[in-house]
């Protein structure tokens, strides 16, 4: 990346590494190393190096059979503990257990990441056959519950400005491809206090999530639980949204938020 004006102090590997990071925000799915090489005209020995350094200390992973680099949660687990307080990871680590284990499915932990989603946390479901979903895991906020509820409770005018340079990119023919109907969808999370992904992304899955406050009343993530249609059918989303959304408070709890705060944001 072409920079103006560096400093006489800067570090030319560490800014190679903010490169290759930022870089990477911005392809989900990942690039090879001679990708990002020719995208960032930096010498292949030296991608190897520092991509190296990066997956050896976390912040980078790297498949094994496509060989492509994609950032970790890492990032997002330090900027946590960046804020007074408990983190959300330490609030709701418990409750996901708990939650996972009384649901017998795979339970996850998102939070916003500029124009997506990202998996900070997950617990695994006991089910022989289960959802599997990494850490880190990047996801489209229109097509999926914990992103609808994500992009529900942004303030107005942010909520506004993401939802016009959005992409609603068709995953099935399930997914909300209209920006008016996306706009509904969200107004009916608000008010119904979660958010269901209808197999709009995967064919055959199910989510229900709901979002969880911080003490100023924000939203800071959203629990979800993900499970094959059969197990999880749209006939049960009210039932199970309801322990859901109790996990999701009992979080919120622990991070401060009362039902004073509620009041006055409504």
């Amino acid at each position: 990346m072409n920079r103006q004006n560096k400093s006489r102090y800067s570090i030319p590997n560490l800014e190679r590494a903010l490169d290759i990071m930022e870089l990477l925000a911005s392809h989900p799915d990942g690039l090879n190393r001679s990708e990002i090489s020719e995208q960032l005209n930096i010498p292949p020995n030296s991608i190897f190096r520092i991509t190296t350094t990066l997956e050896e200390r976390g912040y980078l992973h790297r498949d094994a059979s496509s060989k492509n680099c994609t950032l970790t949660s890492r990032l997002l687990e330090l900027a946590c503990h960046t804020s007074p307080g408990i983190s959300v990871n330490e609030a709701a680590r418990t409750e996901l257990v708990r939650l996972s284990e009384e649901m017998e499915e795979t339970v996850h932990l998102s939070v916003i990441s500029g124009a997506q989603g990202v998996v900070l946390e997950r617990k695994t479901g006991p089910q022989a056959v289960s959802v599997m979903i990494r850490r880190g895991h990047i996801f489209d906020l229109h097509s999926t519950a914990p992103g609808k509820v994500l992009l529900a409770h942004q303030p107005q005018m942010k909520k506004e400005k993401m939802i016009a340079s959005m992409e609603l990119r068709p995953h099935n023919s399930r997914t909300i491809t209209d920006k008016k109907e996306l706009v509904n969808e969200l107004d009916r999370i608000r008010a119904d206090g979660y958010g269901v992904d209808r197999a709009e992304t995967i064919t055959g899955i199910h989510c229900i999530a709901a979002p969880v406050f911080n003490a100023a009343g924000e939203i800071a993530a959203a629990i979800c639980v993900t499970a094959p249609g059969d197990r999880l059918p749209e006939s049960e989303f009210i039932k199970q949204a309801a322990r859901v959304r109790k996990s999701a408070e009992t979080v919120s709890s622990n991070m401060g938020y009362s039902q004073l705060i509620k009041e006055g944001h409504k």
